[in-house]
C-alpha cells in the first residue's frame, strides 16, 4: 500500500462529512460572507456561545509605528489597535474556523461540568479528554450526552438572532445611500440561516460510526491501490 496515516483521512473523511446536517460548504459561505459585511460595515465580529461567553475577533488593519531613540529608528507593526477599522480579510477567514472552535471549547466545558457532577477525576487538552481507566466508560457516555445536549439547541437561529441584534438594530435614515444598500444586504443575510437537515442526534456512539464508515472506506481504498 503506497499512502497511509494523513492521506487516507483526506480521501475518507469528506466522505463521510458530506452527509452532515447542514452542507459544511453553504455553513462555511453563510458566516464567511456574514463576516465580510460585518467588517466593511466598520465592526468586527462578536459572538456568545452557548454557555453565555461573549467573543470577538481582534483583528484589524495593520498601522506602522515609528519608535525614536537615540541610536536608531524601529518600525514595528500594530495589528490589534481597536482605533484602526476591522481587517476583512481576516475577519471572514477567521469567523467559520474560531466559531467551530468555540462550539468545541463548549463541548469541553460542558463535558468538564458533567463529569464533575458525576465525582470523576477529569483533564482535557483541547480536544483530548482524560480520566482513570475504571471511569472512561462514564466520561465517555458524559461526554456524549453532552455532545447532543449541545448541537440539540437551535444554535445557527441563535447565531443570527444576535448578529441581527448586534448589527441591524440600527437603520440608516437615508435610503438612497450606499451604506444603507450593505445594511439592508447584511440584513437579508443574516436572517437566511441555512436550512438543517434530517439527522437525529442522539447518544449513540457516533465516533464508532465514523470510524467504521473510515475503516470501511479504506479497505475499498487499499484493495484499489495495493
Amino acid at each position: 500500500m503506497r499512502l497511509v496515516g494523513p492521506l487516507l483521512f483526506l480521501r475518507f473523511v469528506p466522505d463521510t462529512y458530506a452527509n452532515s446536517p447542514v452542507s459544511n460548504a453553504i455553513f462555511r459561505d453563510w458566516l464567511t460572507e456574514s463576516a465580510r459585511l460585518i467588517s466593511k460595515s466598520g465592526h468586527t465580529v462578536e459572538w456568545v456561545t452557548p454557555l453565555g461567553l461573549p467573543i470577538i475577533q481582534p483583528y484589524h488593519r495593520t498601522r506602522n509605528q515609528v519608535l525614536k531613540s537615540i541610536l536608531q529608528y524601529i518600525s514595528v507593526k500594530i495589528n490589534h489597535d481597536t482605533n484602526e477599522k476591522p481587517d476583512t480579510v481576516k475577519q471572514k477567514n477567521a469567523f467559520p474556523p474560531n466559531f467551530i472552535h468555540s462550539l468545541d471549547s463548549t463541548h469541553m466545558m460542558m463535558t468538564a461540568l458533567g463529569c464533575y457532577s458525576a465525582g470523576l477525576t477529569y483533564v482535557s487538552v483541547h480536544d483530548c479528554f482524560w480520566t482513570h481507566a475504571l471511569t472512561v466508560d462514564t466520561m465517555n457516555k458524559v461526554c456524549r450526552e453532552q455532545f447532543v445536549a449541545l448541537h440539540s439547541q437551535p444554535i445557527l437561529q441563535e447565531l443570527s438572532n444576535f448578529l441581527l441584534e448586534k448589527y441591524c438594530s440600527s437603520l440608516p435614515s437615508d435610503t438612497r445611500t450606499k451604506k444603507y444598500q450593505e445594511y439592508r444586504k447584511l440584513r437579508l443575510l443574516l436572517a437566511n440561516v441555512p436550512q438543517t437537515g434530517q439527522f437525529e442526534l442522539s447518544a449513540n456512539p457516533t465516533t464508532t460510526l465514523l470510524l467504521f464508515r473510515t475503516a470501511e472506506r479504506r479497505s475499498q481504498f487499499e484493495r484499489q491501490h495495493d
